[in-house]
């Protein structure tokens, strides 16, 4: 593997200039035919995909508690009309839909080696961030993990365990990439704001502290660069705490650039600010597009929210370099079908193209 240190920059692993990248999720239940997808249409940074629509197990909350649930069975967890529950037990037999989530991406691992063994570059796999399992995990009686502060201590901890085994087992069956890890974080602004019920809905649970949310992510950035793995975070909140990301140490923080613009000016500007500190420290930003292909009878104006924020932040299109990544604003699993994947993809590939040219003409004015 090419190992990922903490002074390695993503636009290093990635090696090109606005790459397209997606968030995760694909339509369908073959993953051999969306891994064919991905290394047809994803040459710069490739993912591991991921398909909730083969059942429970194989979507993003599953997914990721059976990794944890390999660190310790207590973490093994069934499905109940609301979603998730911990099994609560201690047993070498774990629930039938732990195994059939060990299973699927077992074979989502053969498809990428299959396609990828002699693949050298950025590779990237996606896992449930830490506030979003412990706010949709239930424990036994039903409340969600997130009452439970131990509960949610030893789940930390889990994650980062089953996070540090997870690159090890992508590296060795793909020894050639820089293993990317991006934690998803779609609720972690309302853990944070203290918008999560309990199950009878006439309260919720205390919000977390944005100093202790950001230690528990920075203690995750930690043992992926342990790992050699760089570590990066998607969240798709309309005002997300980017400081807060920025402080946890992530390396890359993938956002929908289309859902920030709707708050009010000072709202805005303030994320812009902090979207300007993260870009200088240099750090990547995965710009996430508003459905594309919406957009194709004018082609090229999916640009626009990002040539407007750099242009508010005051980023010459000539340095974009390579910390700007291309993305959907969230998974495609709504895509419908493969061919629509292949569209969307199609479609931000013009909108890189368009900035590239862009950085070209602002280079050659420059000299």
């Amino acid at each position: 593997m090419n190992s990922a240190s903490t002074d390695q920059s993503v636009a290093s692993a990635i090696g090109a200039s606005v790459p397209v990248g997606l968030v995760g999720s694909f339509p369908g239940s073959d993953v051999w035919e969306a891994t064919a997808i991905v290394r047809g249409e994803l040459p710069f940074l490739p993912l591991l995909p991921e398909l909730p629509e083969r059942g429970p197990g194989a979507d993003m909350i599953g997914r990721t508690m059976s990794l944890l649930a390999r660190v310790s069975s207590e973490f093994a967890v069934i499905t109940t009309p609301s979603g998730w529950r911990l099994a609560g037990q201690h047993t070498a037999h774990l629930p039938a839909a732990m195994r059939r989530a060990a299973s699927w991406l077992s074979e989502d691992l053969d498809a990428a080696q299959s396609s990828f063994a002699e693949f050298t570059g950025a590779y990237k796999v996606q896992l449930t961030g830490p506030w979003t399992l412990a706010a949709c995990v239930e424990l036994s009686g039903g409340d969600r993990l997130l009452r439970d502060r131990g509960a949610v201590a030893e789940l930390h901890a889990a994650l980062a365990e089953a996070a540090a085994s997870h690159v090890r087992e992508v590296s060795r069956r793909l020894p050639g990439v820089d293993v990317l890890v991006q934690f998803d974080e779609p609720m972690l602004d309302a853990v944070l704001t203290g918008a999560i019920t309990t199950p009878s809905g006439f309260r919720a649970y205390e919000p977390v502290r944005a100093a202790h949310a950001s230690h528990t992510l920075a203690g995750l950035v930690d043992r992926c660069h342990g790992s050699g793995a760089l570590a990066g975070v998607h969240t798709c909140a309309n005002r997300p705490d980017i400081a807060l990301l920025a402080a946890a140490g992530f390396d890359f923080l993938s956002i929908d650039l289309d859902r920030i613009s709707r708050g009010t000016r000072q709202e805005v500007n303030e994320l812009e600010n902090e979207i300007g500190n993260l870009w200088d420290t240099g750090r990547s930003l995965f710009a996430g597009l508003a459905a594309p292909t919406a957009a194709r009878a004018e082609r090229g104006s999916s640009s626009t929210p990002i040539d407007e924020l750099l242009h508010r932040l005051g980023i010459p299109i000539a340095e974009i370099d390579r910390q700007l990544v291309v993305t959907p604003s969230c998974g495609l699993v709504g895509a419908g079908s493969l061919a629509n994947v292949r569209d969307v993809i199609s479609e931000l590939q013009a909108v890189g193209r368009k900035l590239r040219d862009e950085r070209l003409e602002g280079q050659g004015e420059d000299e």
